[in-house]
Order: C-alpha cells, then structure tokens, then sequence
C-alpha cells in the first residue's frame, strides 16, 4: 500500500457520462479536460503501478427506449425491441 492509502494492486475504471447532446460544446471541452487531468495523474503510471481505464459515454449516441414488457428476453437475455 502507498503512503496515502492507495493499493498497488488495483485497476481503477472510470465512466465518464456525457449527457449533452451538443458535441464539441463548452461541456464537452470540460469533460476531456477533466479526463485529461486524469490520465496525467501521477498516482496512474508504470512505476506505481496502478491502471487507469477511462471510457467516455456519449448519451446522445445511445438508442434508449423503455421496456415495451414483450418479455422476449426471458428466452436468450437479448432485448428484441
């Protein structure tokens, strides 16, 4: 264990979630600004190591629809829709 409380050992998975459906916009400048920050902390390098992972969600780019109850899923757990 480092000096601060942080394992060696663990890999550290980050969703970032960008709900705005404005690409390139203010937010998503300070998203990838944060994610940026991120992938340069020191904590997350080859000599520590500790793994970063990071993956960035783009809701306007997902097809989300509610549960129409058809209840095909039940057969394969794949959503039929």
């Amino acid at each position: 264990m480092l000096s601060d409380g942080i394992h060696k050992t663990k890999d550290y998975k980050i969703a970032a979630i960008y709900g705005s459906p404005r690409r390139s916009g203010n937010t998503d400048e300070l998203l990838n600004k944060f994610l940026e920050g991120l992938n340069s902390c020191k904590y997350f390098n080859a000599e520590s190591g500790l793994k970063l992972s990071i993956e960035k969600i783009m809701v306007s780019g997902l097809n989300i629809s509610s549960c129409r109850e058809c209840r095909s899923c039940s057969d394969d757990g794949a959503c039929k829709r």
